[in-house]
């Protein structure tokens, strides 16, 4: 992929390494941090090669990708019209993912902000702008898209204040009412729209409660018919038209769903293990290939 100028491999993380006189977040020297604006493509290319294997020195797991937005937009656009792999979305203990194939008739709409693609088990939307950024996993992969992609928002973008238990958002589409389950993290939260009568009802005597100590009367009360839920990030959000998935419940690869597990959620991790982010950045949303694509 051709590096534009306008892109750099900063991540937030600013400071030489004693050592290796390498930037501990992004690889660069000090050398090439200075003449990054004015270095010639050829040389910013060559650097941003070099990349991936002085972070491996580090012990870092990510490296940015040298994808603008519009490279982001059509790595996403892509990936969801050619069912490379699925996205996911949340914590460990609650995660939801959106696997495009060709038997769910994905449909894809990019109105050149929001991209948004749905079928009949749910919907991802993306707001895709100059505060994303795209992170590689995969070192082996290079820049070709076929490893785990991770894409985070700066920071600074506005995220609602996190609730620190079951809170009322209001009334939704269809007659229901949707809920944020008081996850109490940072980063996205979890949210489940209910019919309006019992449901509802059973879900707004538990306001206020966390949902750790609430989880069992929520999955007695999850149990009608006509639910969605959902994660919401930063970046954007992924819809399941369906209920909860337990911990106890088998959720087979390569559907859309939204899985809860109490035990994993009381280990308080936001990422994965391997997949931890640069502290500049809000996770939003993990791209993991087919198979057959690494």
């Amino acid at each position: 992929m051709n590096v534009p100028l306008i892109t750099s491999p900063c991540t937030g993380v600013c400071k030489l390494d004693a050592e290796t006189q390498w930037c501990i977040g992004c690889g660069r020297s000090g050398d090439e941090l200075a003449q990054w604006g004015s270095g010639p493509e050829d040389w910013r290319q060559a650097v941003w090669d070099a990349i991936p294997e002085r972070l491996a020195r580090f012990g870092v797991a990510s490296h940015r990708l040298p994808w603008t937005t519009d490279d982001i937009r059509a790595f996403v656009r892509r990936s969801l019209q050619q069912s490379l792999g699925r996205w996911v979305a949340g914590v460990p203990g609650a995660s939801a993912q959106f696997a495009a194939n060709a038997a769910d008739a994905t449909q894809v709409f990019d109105d050149g902000s929001d991209l948004v693609a749905q079928h009949a088990g749910g919907t991802i939307r993306f707001v895709l702008d100059d505060d994303v950024r795209a992170l590689g996993f995969d070192r082996s992969a290079g820049w070709s898209g076929h490893g785990i992609v991770m894409l985070v928002v700066k920071r600074e973008r506005r995220w609602p204040a996190r609730a620190p238990g079951i809170a009322d958002l209001g009334p939704a589409a269809e007659g229901r009412r949707r809920f944020d389950l008081g996850l109490a993290r940072k980063d996205c939260r979890a949210v489940v729209a209910v019919p309006e009568g019992p449901a509802a009802a059973a879900m707004t005597g538990l306001c206020g409660s966390p949902f750790a100590d609430a989880a069992p009367a929520v999955r007695a009360a999850l149990q009608g018919p006509g639910q969605s839920c959902g994660i919401e990030t930063a970046l954007g959000q992924i819809t399941v038209k369906g209920p909860l998935v337990w911990t106890d419940q088998v959720a087979p690869n390569g559907t859309t769903t939204l899985q809860v597990s109490p035990g994993e959620l009381a280990l308080n991790q936001n990422m994965p293990v391997g997949l931890e982010v640069p502290r500049a950045y809000r996770p939003g949303a993990v791209f993991y290939p087919n198979p057959s694509l690494t």
